[in-house]
This record gives structure tokens, sequence and C-alpha cells, in this order.
């Protein structure tokens, strides 16, 4: 901001009913600029869908099938699921994946070249942008994150949710 971070910060308080972070390092960001009397400096994580979930133990036994959700950017991590579902394969362990998202043509055409030089076209299957992900994880025993860096890992909390095993990057 031209007036700078400080005064740009107070002024936004000053004149804001509320203010409506997405993460609590941000939250406490702006907490570091203004003095918050008036309670108006919350934290709302956007996009976490909690419906009643799958509450009851599944059945793995026969169910190979993992979830991967989330744009398809490299920081995401799919190529690197790609790969690992590759050397499970060589391994003898069969895995299917399915990646629920939407890249730009670029990072998508990247993605398919990598399952069709690793021969995974009957193991890993692009979906596109799914919009109610929730109704199709009950199809997947697992979820993968691979990501390198989340604010809060929303996917993480809605595959647990969804009563998923999830196998996340740190």
């Amino acid at each position: 901001p031209i007036l700078g971070d400080r005064l740009f910060y107070k002024l936004m308080y000053k004149y804001s009913d509320l203010v409506v972070t997405i993460s609590d390092a941000l939250r406490l960001f702006i907490l570091e600029q203004v003095d918050d009397y008036q309670n108006k400096v919350i934290r709302l994580y956007d996009d976490l869908t909690l419906t009643n979930g799958n509450d009851t133990v599944k059945n793995f036994e026969k169910n190979n099938k993992f979830l991967m959700v989330g744009t398809l950017v490299p920081q995401k991590g799919q190529e690197f699921i790609i790969r690992v579902v590759s050397k499970l394969r060589d391994a003898g362990v069969e895995l299917n994946l399915g990646l629920a998202g939407q890249g730009n043509e670029k990072n998508t055409k990247l993605l398919k070249r990598l399952i069709s030089e690793l021969n995974l076209e009957s193991q890993v299957e692009l979906l596109g942008q799914i919009e109610h992900v929730w109704a199709i994880r009950v199809q997947y025993m697992g979820a993968f994150v691979a990501s390198r860096s989340e604010a809060f890992g929303r996917v993480t909390i809605e595959a647990l949710r969804a009563g998923q095993i999830v196998l996340a990057s740190n």
C-alpha cells in the first residue's frame, strides 16, 4: 500500500465492520498492525466442506483407489504422486489414482504426457474440475496431499472427515 502497511491496516480496521482472514498467520499479522479493541479481526476458513460425511468404517480390503484434489500445478505435487504410483506398480502394488482439479493447458498436457510415458493410463484418471468433491470421495479409500506448502490443509480435513486414509506431505 502507498500509505505504508501500518497506516493501511489502521484505516482498514477503522472503516470496516469486520476484517476476515483465511489463516491464523494472516490474522496474527494484522493484529500486529492494529489494536483489535472491537474484536473485528476474525479467521474464517473458506472452501471447507463439512457435510455429514461418512462416519462408518469403510471396507478397504478391495478398494485400492486414492484421490488427489487440487489445482493442477507443480506446487500441489501431482507429478510426484504419479511417479509414486508408477514405482508402486513396479513393486507389485496396484493402486488407482483419481486427480480432481483443473489446470492450465501446459500443466494438464505435462501430466497427461507423464501418465502416458509411465504407461499408467489404466491406473491414473484426470477427473477435471469437480464441483462437489465430497460426493465422489466415497468412491476412494484414501487421499494423497503432496502440496509443498499449504496455509490451511482444507483438503486434508475434508478427506479425514469423509473417512479416507490420508497420506500427506509434511
